[in-house]
């Protein structure tokens, strides 16, 4: 956790590293870039690559691969061009409909809340797929707390229509 900046090329090489046979690196690198999020902005290029390994089957390279996948499409999302639609259609997969925890540490609201941050941030910019409506569902259908959020969505998208 010291203030090591690490070069694209270092990130892209993590991400690579993510295909090792050797499960241990698969797991040193999805942590190595985890620790990198806070002080990285991953470009697009890079987010394609990783968005392969948010469903990894060894539970830490998946989790750890969403998080950083879901933080730095958020700040994407931010500006003024549209996410490439790849990135949309993930969305609904990678929600966590029930609890997304690594040992003690609980995940869930990171990843929600930024889901529902690149969503807020898309709707005046990009036609939702009826996918993605299937997360403003079970928001509206249980007892989330994102409930005012996800009518703000829906209306700001409504706006756009």
């Amino acid at each position: 956790k010291n203030n090591l900046k690490l070069s694209e090329q270092t990130l892209e090489y993590l991400i690579q590293a993510l295909d090792s046979n050797d499960k241990q690196t698969q797991i040193l690198s999805a942590k190595s870039l985890y620790l990198a999020r806070e002080k990285h902005d991953f470009h697009n290029d890079l987010l394609i690559k990783l968005k392969d390994y948010v469903a990894n089957e060894i539970p830490d390279v998946s989790v750890y691969s969403t998080v950083v996948y879901v933080q730095n499409l958020a700040k994407l999302s931010s500006t003024e061009e549209p996410i490439k639609q790849c990135h949309l259609e993930i969305l609904p997969k990678i929600y966590v409909f029930e609890d997304l925890q690594l040992d003690e540490e609980n995940f869930t609201d990171v990843v929600n809340e930024n889901i529902l941050t690149i969503l807020f941030n898309q709707c005046k910019k990009t036609k939702f797929e009826n996918n993605i409506f299937r997360i403003f569902d079970h928001i509206l259908m249980s007892e989330d707390s994102n409930r005012a959020k996800i009518i703000q969505i829906i209306d700001h998208y409504t706006d756009m229509q």
